[in-house]
């Protein structure tokens, strides 16, 4: 599995087990329109490469530390 693909995976799984959606998770952004615009960029892969800085931000919404979220299983089988 491609990186960009594990980080999509990531990211709907992490979704999925807060019981928010993507518009509750905006809340705590610093831009929350440009927050969502890029996780459902993320989530339809539109995107091929995608900032750390945006997977902090997004950790940073979800209570997930960047080690937490890297550690998850969708990483394990990465090419």
């Amino acid at each position: 599995m491609t990186i960009t693909k594990a980080v999509a995976y990531a990211v709907i799984n992490v979704i999925t087990e807060s019981g928010k959606d993507v518009s509750q998770l905006s809340e705590s952004a610093l831009n929350p329109e440009s927050f969502r615009v890029r996780v459902y960029s993320i989530i339809s892969g539109k995107v091929r490469r995608i900032s750390v800085n945006t997977i902090h931000e997004f950790c940073c919404a979800t209570g997930y530390t960047l080690e937490e979220f890297f550690a998850r299983k969708e990483f394990d089988d990465l090419e």
